[in-house]
């Protein structure tokens, strides 16, 4: 008789990959702070070449998926009612609420919201640090 796997839930799964990259990415943001080495500028600048490749790529394709979803109606589901208030999520938490009130504002899932802010943090730390601290401050629960 095998043994039952565990079935994680896809919030889980997503968790633990975004965890996994961020490890990655700290651990090559400290080794690029003490490895001045020639095989580090070298991995260095393989690396910068990746992500400028990437990033424009990572965008076509999601424009494509948004058109495609569009198009084909997976967005029927999302409700763009401006008339309730925003605020932040008391039940939807992980930190200060944020992210669980603007999925439950737009009516999706708060994980996907999670990613979109892990991603605006590794792109560009300092600007989602300070708006998402003063968002958390200035939307009401």
């Amino acid at each position: 008789m095998q043994p039952q796997q565990p079935h994680y839930p896809t919030s889980v799964k997503v968790a633990v990959v975004i965890g996994l990259a961020l490890i990655v990415f700290g651990l090559y943001r400290i080794l690029g702070l003490f490895a001045n080495m020639a095989w580090w500028i070298a991995i260095k600048a393989f690396i910068g070449t990746a992500f400028s490749i990437a990033w424009p790529i990572a965008l076509i394709g999601t424009g494509v998926f948004l058109v495609w979803a569009a198009r084909s109606g997976k967005f029927k589901g999302i409700v763009f009612d401006f008339s309730r208030p925003f605020r932040r999520s008391v039940n939807n938490r992980r930190i200060s609420g944020l992210c669980g009130g603007i999925a439950e504002y737009f009516a999706i899932n708060a994980t996907v919201v999670r990613v979109l802010a892990v991603v605006a943090l590794v792109v560009s730390p300092f600007i989602t640090l300070i708006v998402y601290v003063l968002a958390s401050v200035l939307v009401p629960k």
